[in-house]
């Protein structure tokens, strides 16, 4: 018997009830994916609404979305994003290092202070929040530039975030149009 292009849909019981989908072609399995469906949180747009940057940033070609060749320490607890933004920055042109929690960050950074130009952080995560983190970070290097992200968070926003020292807040998740343009920025200020 010869099969082309079947497609399974199976219920895998999950939480957000959603199918596992399975495609075939002459019998060999070429796809198994989850099929996830969107949840817009209403509440939290309201609170921290998408910042789509205006003019100046939808209107940069891919050929002109700015890069660099700084030294960015980037961290989030969330090891998927922490790929994640090592490919963004690398691509961008940056020599990134992550780490996947605050306090490691921490302790890398009062080794050589002065072996980065600019510190990415997390807000959430679970030994020390971004700002918290920010906060102790500028103890040791006053003039360190951080950009806050966050997906959502009760405990900052943008003006609480400059309050503290932090230079830039990008909301989650990372566009590279948008954090290349918050880091020329921070770094060019």
């Amino acid at each position: 018997m010869h099969v082309s292009g079947l497609r399974l849909r199976v219920g895998c019981g999950n939480r957000l009830q959603s199918p596992l989908v399975v495609e075939a072609v002459d019998r060999l399995p070429v796809v198994a994916r989850h099929e996830v469906p969107v949840v817009v949180d209403r509440q939290a747009e309201r609170r921290f609404p998408r910042i789509t940057g205006g003019p100046e940033i939808d209107e940069i070609s891919d050929d002109e979305i700015p890069t660099g060749s700084e030294r960015i320490l980037f961290i989030d607890d969330e090891e998927a994003l922490v790929e994640m933004g090592m490919e963004l920055l690398t691509e961008l042109g940056y020599e990134v290092i992550c780490r996947g929690g605050s306090k490691e960050a921490l302790a890398l950074l009062k080794k050589d202070v002065s072996r980065f130009d600019l510190v990415i952080t997390d807000q959430t995560m679970p030994e020390m929040t971004g700002l918290e983190l920010a906060k102790k970070i500028l103890s040791i290097r006053r003039d360190m530039p951080i950009i806050l992200c966050t997906g959502f968070s009760h405990q900052v926003d943008a003006e609480t975030a400059k309050q503290a020292g932090i230079k830039a807040f990008v909301m989650k998740p990372l566009v590279k149009r948008e954090i290349a343009k918050a880091i020329r920025d921070v770094l060019d200020e």
